[in-house]
């Protein structure tokens, strides 16, 4: 079956191509609330694709570049009406691959969807790039993320905290939140919390960053995050929203 074919087949089982999950994250100290929106893809060869499944073998391809690109623009078209739906958003995430940070790309795909979608506002888009890019050239990275936020848009970057990851290179650039990695949430409840996710959430506070510790699947984890004065949290406990867009 050629690939117009199996898209047509797609559309005409009556389930949704392209649709994203909302994680809410909650702040400790209350107030608006962060919408990390995640890409799922609905195959009738290959099921339900979550963005964790995909996610590894995406970020090393053309493709996963064209998923960021049309994450962005779904989102963007759909901004106004999820803004009315969640009129206490700060902001909405989109997870963004290291590799499109290089020679502006990212900064250029910024601009036109923006022009394209003037009723989207920059302020309530975060970019969420993974730790990832803490290994590569961080003058380049310095100079590109320095582009993101002159356009308007927050920059979490996740996956923060893992055994192996050079912490200290963060100091390096500038950017709005961090999401803890599952090495450093996983300790959330063992008697080492402190000195693990603990002094990992002291330093990015010394950074002036917001501290989230994501994905919590019990109410042990989320007293744990408070404990060591993570400022927020999304959990399994409270579920995900499941938003289908044009």
């Amino acid at each position: 079956m050629k690939l117009n074919e199996k898209v047509q087949a797609l559309v005409d089982s009556g389930v949704a191509p392209i649709y994203f999950h909302l994680d809410t994250v909650h702040f400790f100290a209350g107030g608006p609330s962060i919408y990390r929106s995640l890409l799922v893809i609905n195959s009738l060869e290959l099921g339900t694709l979550t963005y964790g499944q995909y996610r590894f073998v995406a970020r090393r391809t053309k493709q996963g570049d064209h998923l960021v690109a049309r994450h962005l623009t779904k989102l963007a078209r759909a901004m106004p009406q999820l803004l009315a739906d969640h009129p206490d958003a700060l902001c909405f995430t989109v997870p963004v691959y290291a590799r499109l940070l290089r020679d502006g790309a990212l900064a250029k795909l910024l601009v036109e969807t923006f022009t394209l979608f003037p009723n989207a506002s920059p302020d309530k888009l975060c970019i969420e790039l993974s730790a990832d890019i803490l290994y590569e050239d961080m003058a380049d990275a310095k100079e590109r993320i320095r582009e993101l936020r002159e356009l308007g848009v927050k920059v979490a970057i996740c996956e923060v905290g893992d055994e192996f990851c050079p912490v200290f290179r963060l100091a390096e650039i500038a950017f709005d939140y961090a999401f803890l990695d599952s090495f450093s949430t996983a300790s959330l409840v063992r008697e080492d919390a402190e000195r693990v996710a603990g002094s990992m959430v002291h330093f990015l506070h010394y950074l002036n960053v917001k501290v989230i510790a994501p994905e919590l699947s019990t109410e042990d984890q989320i007293a744990g995050a408070k404990a060591v004065e993570c400022d927020g949290y999304s959990s399994e406990v409270i579920g995900r929203e499941e938003v289908t867009l044009p």
